[in-house]
């Protein structure tokens, strides 16, 4: 078997760098795509989260306003 030249090596080591590279950035793209995927679905999350606290501070405090209305008139 020949031996390979230094330029050759060269050659064949780029070769392997650049389609490690082409991987990369796929697989970053993806990566990307999943986070922004998941970023949206957190914004939504965040807004369900937002009414459940409102809808629980209403609810506590419904009852003690109809009291306090209801003294108003008695």
């Amino acid at each position: 078997m020949m031996e390979l030249s230094m330029e050759q090596k060269i050659d064949k080591a780029l070769a392997k760098i650049e389609g490690h590279e082409n991987v990369c950035a796929v697989r970053y793209e993806n990566i990307e795509n999943i986070l922004e995927e998941r970023g949206t679905r957190l914004d939504r999350l965040e807004d369900k989260l937002d009414g459940l606290y409102k809808t629980v501070i209403g609810c506590s405090l419904a009852p003690i306003v109809v009291v306090v209305a209801l003294m108003q008139f008695l």
